[in-house]
């Protein structure tokens, strides 16, 4: 899990910061293999529709989640809304989770943005799905990954509707912003924003020091520039530099996608605040444009449907 401290991140800094103490704390590979023994499970994709499910097809609940075709729209996938949701019998709404950090191939936590992405696909090609509800309490994660889901929600035929149970902050909000409307559960803790891109450098000099170990990287004739960012050597000013322009091109990048996908919403006379990393919470994110109102997923439902007619 090493490599965690060398990737590239869209995502908040608190949960960045609790990243960073998992991995000072040394309990990392324990607390992966609790992980990997089930002991945290994944949110499937579910369906909100109007009448009953139409019967399972072969497979039933026990179908790969990865594989739309096989996924019955009945059982424990199907999530019935209450009341009159604006749709009409065999119409449905597909319901993907962006549940905790995220990555590009996914963990025992948590669905990857290639997989997420491939839901969406498989939900345009199914006449029975009308638009899909990106259900959203999120921190962020990998750039890696991001930008490609983002555009699948912004390029899908069928309408996209974000509802932020939580947090949608980073690279969740990159993917939040390139859909139709954002909905936020009302309350004190629903967030949005951290607009900007965090890398965290580790340097294990203090930790050789005292231990009586020494690291060196051997580098092959004419590699000079091979893992110039590593934990072993000190960081220096040229290479901080290098790795801050890469990340300054994300960040802006991630500015654009925003400023496009919220065009005509945001209040562009607070600009600065808006792109500088800040969550904001409840009304103030409304107020600021990075969310449109305040509802439920029943909400949000309902104007996928509006949205389908």
């Amino acid at each position: 899990m090493i490599d965690i401290g060398s990737r590239m991140w869209a995502v908040e800094p608190v949960f960045a910061r609790a990243i960073n103490g998992l991995l000072a704390s040394g309990k990392e590979d324990r607390i992966v293999n609790e992980i990997r023994l089930g002991q945290l499970a994944r949110k499937e994709m579910g369906f909100i529709g109007m009448n009953a499910a139409p019967p399972a097809p072969d497979g039933g609940a026990n179908a790969d989640a990865s594989d739309l075709s096989s996924q019955p729209l009945a059982g424990e996938s199907l999530r019935q809304a209450q009341g009159d949701n604006g749709g009409t019998a065999e119409q449905y709404v597909a319901v993907i989770p962006i549940m905790g950090g995220m990555t590009r191939y996914g963990d025992a936590c948590s669905y990857g943005t290639e997989t997420l992405g491939r839901w969406m696909k498989q939900c345009e090609r199914d006449e029975r799905i009308v638009g899909v509800l990106l259900e959203i309490d999120s921190p962020g994660g990998e750039v890696n990954g991001t930008q490609q889901l983002g555009e699948i929600v912004r390029d899908l035929k069928k309408p996209v509707v974000s509802f932020v149970k939580g947090m949608g902050a980073s690279a969740a909000y990159w993917v939040a912003s390139q859909s139709k409307k954002i909905f936020m559960e009302a309350g004190p803790v629903s967030s949005v924003g951290s607009i900007g891109v965090l890398m965290v450098h580790y340097e294990f000099k203090s930790f050789e020091e005292q231990n009586g170990v020494k690291f060196t990287l051997l580098r092959s004739d004419g590699s000079s520039n091979k893992a110039k960012l590593n934990p072993y050597e000190v960081l220096t000013d040229e290479v901080a530099a290098e790795v801050r322009a890469e990340m300054n091109a994300m960040r802006a990048d991630f500015v654009k996608v925003v400023k496009a996908g919220r065009k005509g919403k945001l209040n562009m006379e607070n600009a600065e605040q808006i792109f500088s990393g800040k969550m904001f919470r409840g009304k103030e994110a409304i107020n600021e444009g990075l969310a449109d109102a305040f509802g439920t997923m029943e909400d949000a439902a309902k104007e996928v449907f509006r949205l389908a007619k």
